[in-house]
């Protein structure tokens, strides 16, 4: 089974240190730790979690027609709330809201400092995730996560990274976004303690709640969504993973095995082959004192005709077999010329190309080689001989 490692990156990872939170698994035991890459445990694949301060939830509104998950209008639509120029950020579509789109803004070069980080690290990145996407949402109000490098908000739709307050004060964006309203029932604070969740309830005129200390660990195999798309995403080696090793390991096999089963078929059609032309000597020196040649068969055929021949059974390429074999095989048209020469009977008769086409398989189940070709004037002409060619 494959072994995942999620490792925690903070706004200034690796840039003022590359020591980081990270966490194991491969399905059935996990491993937790906090080092430098160097000593990042091996694993098959990497997830990065950033921080919430490092991605910020937008709402978009679309126009009708437009397809919600479609980052090309999504971008445009936001580029207002935007701090920074389009160019410069990657919008990724979360989910469907009634008629807009909550989506998650980072900048492109944050993604590709990481890509590039991991890649030399020979690490390559298979998925970065937000931080909000791992905690589950609260329940009956809000939540204000206290993480180690800032707090962010939770009200249940989008995760907002807070400022930092002095003296024990709600953050002012906290402030702001309840100013917007409607208030929740309740807010609850990760790790906050008594007095704190009373400070906070007075200054916010509404129920405050301590909430136990946040940990993402437990959460970080929750499906998230991916913030490598587009030209970010991470080409698939498909050829690395294990189910493609175990299925081209399986086509290899059927192939070994069924070029073995050709190979047997070949080789019991050769016996069947020798066989079949032992047998056809073993006749032919008992009916004819003349030496074998390498194909007995046609010797065969040969012997059968001179001993027709002698009782006066006209042969099958002679005239009469062959004008009769014609007769049977070709339509009941008028017939403009038949001419016979050195075993090959030609006839023109009336018809067309499908006709003829039929008439040259007939002949061929008879024993004939046919030939026939098209003339003018709906005729055609038909050249046959017996086991040879026209």
């Amino acid at each position: 089974m494959s072994a995942t490692l999620f490792v925690y990156l903070d706004a200034d990872w690796p840039r003022q240190g590359a020591v980081c939170a990270w966490r194991l698994t491969d399905g059935r035991t996990v491993h937790d730790g906090t080092g430098a890459p160097g000593d990042w445990p091996p694993a098959d694949r990497h997830v990065a979690i950033l921080s919430m301060d490092q991605v910020r939830h937008a709402l978009a509104a679309l126009p009708p027609g437009v397809r919600w998950n479609d980052a090309g209008p999504l971008a445009m639509a936001i580029e207002e709330q935007l701090a920074a120029p389009l160019e410069q950020q990657t919008v990724v579509p979360l989910r469907q809201e009634g008629g807009a789109t909550w989506c998650a803004v980072v900048q492109t070069e944050r993604l590709k400092t990481l890509i590039a980080c991991f890649g030399e690290l020979k690490r390559p990145l298979a998925r970065v995730e937000c931080e909000a996407d791992k905690l589950p949402p609260p329940e009956g109000g809000w939540q204000v996560h206290r993480a180690p490098h800032g707090a962010w908000l939770h009200d249940g739709r989008r995760g907002l990274a807070l400022d930092e307050a002095e003296g024990g004060e709600p953050p002012l964006l906290l402030r702001l976004a309840l100013a917007e309203g409607p208030a929740p029932a309740v807010l609850r604070v990760s790790g906050a303690t008594l007095e704190l969740a009373a400070a906070w309830s007075e200054a916010l005129a509404l129920p405050v709640e301590p909430a136990p200390p946040d940990d993402w660990r437990p959460h970080c195999a929750k499906p998230g969504v991916n913030l490598l798309t587009g030209e970010l995403a991470p080409r698939r080696d498909w050829a690395s993973s294990p189910r493609a090793r175990l299925t081209v390991g399986l086509l290899a096999f059927a192939l070994l095995g069924q070029l073995g089963l050709d190979a047997a078929g070949w080789a019991a059609a050769s016996w069947r082959i020798g066989q079949l032309r032992e047998q056809q000597l073993a006749v032919l020196r008992g009916v004819s004192d003349a030496p074998a040649s390498r194909r007995p068969g046609q010797d065969l055929r040969a012997v059968w005709a001179a001993a027709r021949a002698r009782v006066g059974e006209p042969g099958a390429d002679e005239f009469l077999p062959m004008l009769s074999a014609l007769a049977r095989t070709l339509p009941t048209r008028p017939w403009r010329k038949v001419e016979f020469a050195e075993d090959r009977l030609s006839v023109d008769w009336q018809g067309n190309e499908e006709e003829a086409a039929r008439a040259e398989a007939r002949l061929a189940a008879s024993g004939y080689e046919s030939v026939s070709r098209p003339l003018a004037q709906g005729q055609v002409s038909t050249a046959l001989r017996f086991g040879g060619e026209p």
